[in-house]
């Protein structure tokens, strides 16, 4: 007697959401499948996902769907009389068997709903831009085990001829590696067809240094004289305001509210990663937060409301992000230093200072909110020893 019933995972991941599963249980053995959806506990409920969740209607179809056909693959094992276990039916669930006919670009647009419905809109539209460019040199009908090295090499080859350069390269193959894991971990490819063990993303990333300003152009940038250009006042707030902030990313600096700010602290949450940080308010931080003194709950005018869709937030970050990279380069131009800046480049700066200053590697992560240590090394894997053993000046002097 195998009972079925959707689950909330038992640990939060990210941002403190829980993942929504399918539980099977045979006596005392119990099986868990995730489902790819994250929900707040409190908005879930018998099952369900409550009104007040993100998507709840669409989400609920979905987990409907997925009891469904759970509950009628059960069916059908006992209509055959034959003996089965539990396993037989969760691999049976997860894609019924190996070398399955499920074509690749199938199982792309079923990846790119349920992350469009737990409203990961980024990822959503790396998989679906990945498939575009994918299905431009193959075969709508192409399944898992046809996808192996050497097509995966004849389709580098193909964007090579059309311009692609290594990153961008690098970055699909990375996305069908994704996908390629999802589908052995869901039982529609068995793990010895999988292609890249053999194919290396290694070879493909750029070698390019991560752009990081030195102490002398920081200091430039810092200094640049506004009086004729008060346009680029929010631009040179929000960078400064970045780098004294332990290099906080354009989206937790939009998503940052006036709550977060209290007794010369700022708390908060990273978005990326579920981080929470808490970080003394030094004079040029609390001067850019006072100049934006209004009354909304946001502590910048970045998002004018607090009932923006996902899809609305998505769109008018894209816009600004685009305004404040473009007001950057003119603001570099002004100080007289490379225009190849961005909105990354003061955490990439913060970062590299705090190492030129004789910071180790682990104290960084911890100020940035890294999910580990080796995410801090490949911000600053390309700064050799000598750097941090002949810096004199400390951070703080700047």
């Amino acid at each position: 007697m195998i009972s079925i019933k959707i689950v909330l995972g038992h640990k939060p991941q990210q941002g403190g959401l829980y993942p929504v599963r399918i539980r099977f249980i045979d006596g005392k053995k119990v099986k868990y499948v995730g489902l790819n959806m994250l929900v707040e506990k409190e908005n879930f409920e018998n099952e369900t996902f409550k009104r007040k969740a993100d998507n709840s209607t669409r989400r609920n179809q979905m987990i409907t769907k997925h009891k469904l056909r759970a509950q009628e693959l059960l069916d059908e094992f006992n209509l055959k009389g034959n003996p089965f276990s539990i396993d037989d039916l969760v691999n049976a669930f997860k894609g019924n068997a190996i070398g399955s006919k499920v074509t690749v670009a199938v199982f792309f647009d079923e990846i790119i709903a349920e992350n469009t419905i737990s409203n990961k809109l980024g990822t959503a539209k790396a998989y679906h831009d990945t498939k575009n460019s994918f299905y431009r040199y193959n075969d709508q009908k192409l399944t898992f085990w046809q996808l192996d090295n050497a097509l995966l090499k004849k389709y580098e080859s193909l964007l090579r001829r059309d311009n692609n350069q290594n990153g961008g390269i690098a970055f699909r193959m990375l996305m069908i590696r994704r996908l390629f894991n999802i589908a052995i971990e869901r039982g529609i490819i068995d793990r010895k067809y999988y292609p890249f063990d053999t194919y290396k993303i290694a070879k493909l990333k750029s070698i390019k240094n991560k752009r990081a300003l030195s102490k002398d152009e920081f200091n430039k940038l810092k200094a640049v004289c506004l009086n004729k250009h008060p346009n680029l006042q929010q631009a040179h707030d929000y960078f400064l305001f970045s780098f004294y902030t332990r290099g906080m990313n354009f989206t937790d600096m939009m998503f940052l509210k006036k709550d977060n700010i209290n007794n010369g602290k700022i708390e908060y949450t990273r978005q990326k990663t579920g981080a929470k940080l808490s970080l003394k308010i030094i004079p040029v931080v609390q001067d850019i937060v006072d100049r934006y003194e209004s009354n909304s709950v946001f502590t910048f005018p970045m998002l004018l409301r607090t009932n923006y869709t996902a899809n609305q937030i998505a769109n008018r970050k894209k816009k600004l992000l685009k305004k404040y990279n473009t007001e950057l380069k003119q603001l570099a131009k002004l100080a007289g230093i490379k225009p190849d800046i961005s909105s990354y480049v003061a955490r990439h700066t913060y970062a590299t200072l705090l190492k030129f200053s004789g910071v180790s590697t682990d104290i960084i992560s911890q100020s940035m909110g890294h999910s580990s240590v080796l995410v801090t090394s490949n911000y600053l894997k390309d700064f050799g020893s000598d750097f941090v053993d002949n810096a004199n000046n400390a951070l703080l002097d700047i």
